[in-house]
């Protein structure tokens, strides 16, 4: 996963300006080691002259009994553009570890359509100024390279990566771009590659890093966050999606109209703990504040002023309190009715990391397990073979399996999953996120669980809130690959993480968000061109956060996990 950044001044580049002409609505994310950075793009439907929808049982199934091995079909959908500007030795070692990658996700999700990967690998130190402090060094990024926006079965406006709206056999939609993921990676960095000898503690295994990043640029992330404040405080899905009918530049001061709050693919499937209701109930009454969709206001201030003194708003601080208490959230797959069923995300963490909160499972409940893939933290010097090994499987486990089955990717032990036809909004539509003709009920009960009898749960507090920092902060993308690596301690050591993904000794503050050194802009350069970090295959956030480690028996040299 990837760090987010907080933009402070010139937000417009980050909203959805919508052309005066309906079309789709479409985000580039050009960046990986800043998709906080999102560009509004044409993408008029187009109709496939084969519309048939593709075949998913296209494989001989006879190596299922062999999940224990990397590569389970030897056929790689991933059709990876890798520029790579190091030796043609490892160079050769990057592209064998991009095709393997493919093959072992190739070998269980059974495409209809290849996915596209734009992949760099270069020496960010020469060619971006990033080198690192001596002590840690950034190992890079992924990111969906465009994010589509669909109105779901339910009535839900949700953000869906385009790997996954390209195997939805959609006849009529959205015009692709060249590429699905975006990936970069460091030259500078130690990686270990499968035909090098032994792991050194402090390397981390780059099969491994990609594996879990294409995880997520498929689509395992959710759109639940802060949009409003630099210190976590209230998370709603995506607010940034509304209409104004200008153009960027304009954005700031013109009206706009209000649009849904968007979740993204993943958001469908997340329930509450251990009652089971859906958080997207809570995005429907999260749709209802100040009257509701196509509310209009005079400008994006106002627009903002209204949720944050809206009831609303109160229930987006309640959801913050159940994303940082252990296992009060998971992901229940389709046709999953129990508390069995249910994958258990990653909320233990306090305070709320963003990016790693939510978008990951559950660390204590899955590192050691078959589903240890998607944890927010990489144990270095440690390879994927002996994680396998540990937690028996394959690379994939089967409880992430049925999250991307859920998705609506056909898999080897589901190939015919729900795929329902989604409608592709406009830039002008007004119903993005209103009820269905099947679901016209109006609820005003809170689906949020009711925690008054739990010791643990924390007293709701009054927040205040600086009504400046909404005109000056917006924040568009929620999930990326970005991964960092801290290299051999000699004891633990406690840590903390600000913006832009850098970690600094936990006696040292840094104000806001802008005021970094090495930070030249906040449009795509690296932040920290004198000090970046390097957790092996981490995401690192901007928030405050403990370093974890292993037990000695367990890592080499008490190593801290790394982000991921």
């Amino acid at each position: 996963m990837k760090p987010v950044l907080f933009l402070v001044v010139g937000f417009a580049a980050l909203l959805i300006a919508a052309p005066v002409i309906a079309q789709p609505i479409c985000l580039e994310h050009p960046n990986p080691l800043n998709p906080r950075v999102s560009v509004a793009v044409d993408c008029p439907n187009v109709v496939d002259e084969d519309s048939t929808p593709g075949t998913n049982a296209r494989r001989d199934l006879s190596y299922l009994e062999r999940r224990d091995e990397f590569s389970f079909s030897g056929t790689d959908y991933f059709q990876v553009s890798l520029t790579c500007t190091v030796n043609a030795t490892l160079c050769a070692k990057v592209q064998k570890s991009f095709q393997t990658a493919g093959e072992v996700i190739s070998g269980v999700i059974l495409f209809n359509t290849p996915i596209q990967i734009n992949a760099t690998f270069l020496p960010f130190c020469v060619s971006l100024g990033d080198c690192g402090n001596g002590q840690e060094i950034t190992l890079g990024g992924s990111y969906p390279s465009r994010t589509i926006a669909m109105q779901d079965s339910d009535g839900i406006g949700r953000y869906y990566p385009q790997a996954l709206v390209k195997q939805l056999n959609i006849s009529n939609h959205p015009a692709y771009g060249p590429y699905d993921i975006t990936s970069m990676f460091n030259a500078d960095a130690s990686f270990w590659f499968n035909d090098d000898g032994p792991i050194a503690p402090n390397q981390s295994d780059f099969l491994w890093v990609i594996i879990h990043e294409f995880m997520h640029g498929l689509g395992f992330y959710s759109n639940w966050n802060d949009y409003l404040d630099f210190t976590p405080t209230a998370l709603t899905p995506d607010l940034t999606q509304f209409d104004t009918n200008l153009a960027s530049p304009a954005i700031i001061n013109g009206p706009v109209t209000f649009n849904g709050f968007y979740e993204s693919a993943f958001d469908k499937h997340m329930v509450f703990v251990p009652n089971l209701t859906f958080t997207t109930t809570l995005t429907r009454q999260l749709d209802t504040f100040d009257g509701g969709i196509g509310t209009k206001y005079a400008d994006v201030n106002s627009y903002y002023t209204a949720f944050m003194t809206s009831v609303q708003f109160n229930q987006g601080i309640q959801m913050l309190q159940i994303c940082t208490t252990a296992r009060d959230l998971g992901f229940m797959p389709y046709n999953g009715s129990t508390t069995e069923d249910v994958l258990i995300l990653e909320t233990s963490l306090k305070p709320f990391l963003e990016g790693s909160s939510i978008s990951h499972v559950d660390l204590n409940t899955y590192s050691t397990t078959s589903d240890f893939l998607m944890v927010y933290l990489q144990e270095p010097g440690f390879t994927l073979q002996q994680a396998i090994a540990r937690g028996g499987g394959g690379p994939i486990g089967p409880r992430l399996l049925r999250v991307l089955s859920s998705l609506g990717y056909a898999t080897f032990d589901n190939p015919t999953p729900n795929k329902t036809v989604l409608n592709i909004p406009t830039s002008t539509s007004t119903n993005m996120g209103s009820p269905t003709s099947a679901d016209t009920s109006t609820d005003t009960s809170s689906p949020l669980p009711d925690e008054s009898s739990d010791p643990n749960s924390s007293d709701t507090k009054t927040i205040g809130i600086v009504a400046g920092v909404v005109g000056f902060v917006i924040i568009a993308g929620i999930v990326g690959g970005y991964v960092r690596r801290r290299k051999l301690q000699s004891s633990p050591v406690v840590v903390k993480s600000y913006a832009a993904d850098t970690i600094y000794p936990e006696d040292t503050i840094y104000p806001g968000a802008a005021d970094f050194p090495g930070a030249p802009n906040y449009a795509g350069t690296p932040m920290y061109t004198g000090a970046p970090l390097n957790y092996p295959g981490a995401d690192n956030y901007e928030q405050p956060a403990t370093v974890i480690y292993y037990p000695q028996n367990q890592n080499q040299g008490n190593q801290p996990y790394g982000y991921i």
